[in-house]
């Protein structure tokens, strides 16, 4: 398997991922989403609810785009996104609605042969054809007949294809996109084959220890501290918000991105492990900004665990979340991290977040080189 940062070539004009010298094909494209399908397709109303909701993004975007003009900078991105989940979603659907995808295939045969032009081009038919998408799916809600279906659905590629070409996209841009975002989010990596996403420094002592074990005690006055060896780090926390929550406990969380991620601002801040030897990864990567960052991230990922039993049974967290956590750590070296390794180390880090949240008290355990942390309670006969 490719690794993921291999599929990832950037330039300095467009953010969104470039086909350099990894050429995918068609076939490869229908492979690949065989292999990111999350859930069994056997409804066709599945289909037709996520196309309903990828065709309002793309209004919603649209809509942004006419109010905001200018100041919408990511409004190629964000529709270039939404078109290669529309394709995504066709291509998955299409055994089990015999969907013909002929029409689609020849059209990224011939865009992939064809001059790249990455200029936005409006003109009064992109409104026509990206209507004709929503009365297609909307005529879609009211048929019961898989052919019927079928052939609104067949209705609503012709359209698709015609809105592409009317707003002047790369259709292979938009498929290698959609490559590189389903791999980064669903795809299983063997995360021992990453690059440390954390830069690491020629200096031992501003890297994070391999191994590490972090005392949790909460004391008499009902504060949290963390303990490293016999040093007491960081200042004691409380939930510092009205009706508990636990967020005393938040620092959890950090560890579980360094161990997994091998990343946190915070934390080698108070490990003292920023990487001063250089002086440009220590202030662009490892002080303040960074760390108001990593907080904003940890902050904003609790915030949603709260609406969902702090992730408790589940195997994924909200796309919507990675989405925004993508978003939050554009330009820092964690930018590089899959979304499916933020995926895990979020459900891990809340994994051990119930277990201190229900015994208060113990020690994390800490391996950054099997990317693992787990939970030791104290016993009743632990010293604080």
């Amino acid at each position: 398997m490719m690794r993921y940062s291999e599929l990832i070539v950037y330039n300095d004009t467009y953010s969104l991922p470039l086909v350099s010298s990894f050429k995918l094909t068609w076939e490869d494209y229908l492979l690949h989403v065989e292999k990111t399908k999350s859930v069994k397709i056997n409804s066709a109303k599945i289909i037709i609810y996520a196309l309903f909701g990828e065709v309002g993004s793309i209004m919603s975007a649209y809509k942004k785009y006419k109010r905001d003009t200018n100041s919408y900078k990511n409004y190629k991105d964000d529709i270039n996104e939404e078109l290669g989940d529309i394709l995504w979603y066709l291509i998955a659907a299409s055994h089990f609605l015999s969907i013909n995808l002929e029409s689609l295939k020849l059209f990224y045969i011939f865009d992939s042969n064809a001059s790249e032009n990455l200029k936005y081009k409006s003109n009064r038919y992109n409104n026509l054809y990206l209507d004709n998408m929503a009365t297609n799916i909307g005529n879609c809600m009211s048929r019961s007949n898989n052919s019927n279906i079928v052939s609104e659905l067949t209705a609503f590629i012709d359209n698709y294809i015609l809105f592409i070409k009317s707003i002047g996209f790369n259709f292979s841009r938009v498929l290698y996109s959609n490559y590189v975002k389903s791999s980064g989010e669903f795809l299983k990596y063997d995360y021992f084959e990453f690059e440390n996403f954390g830069e690491e420094s020629k200096h031992e002592d501003e890297n994070f220890p391999k191994k590490m074990k972090i005392r949790i005690v909460r004391k008499s006055d009902d504060k949290v501290y963390l303990k490293y060896g016999d040093v007491f780090i960081g200042s004691p926390l409380t939930d510092n918000i009205e009706k508990p929550d636990a967020y005393a406990f938040h620092d959890v969380l950090h560890f579980a991105n360094v161990a997994i991620l091998h990343w946190s601002p915070t934390m080698r801040g108070l490990l003292k492990r920023k990487r001063k030897s250089d002086k440009k990864m220590d202030e662009a990567q490892d002080s303040g900004r960074a760390i108001v960052v990593d907080e904003g991230v940890n902050a904003l990922i609790f915030s949603y665990a709260k609406e969902y039993e702090y992730f408790e049974n589940m195997k994924k967290v909200p796309s919507e979340l990675l989405k925004l956590i993508k978003l939050y750590v554009k330009g820092y070296e964690v930018e590089r991290c899959p979304l499916s390794l933020w995926n895990h180390s979020i459900l891990e880090g809340y994994k051990i977040f119930r277990q201190v949240k229900k015994h208060k008290q113990g020690t994390l355990i800490i391996d950054t080189v099997k990317r693992t942390i787990s939970f030791k309670p104290d016993s009743k006969n632990d010293p604080a």
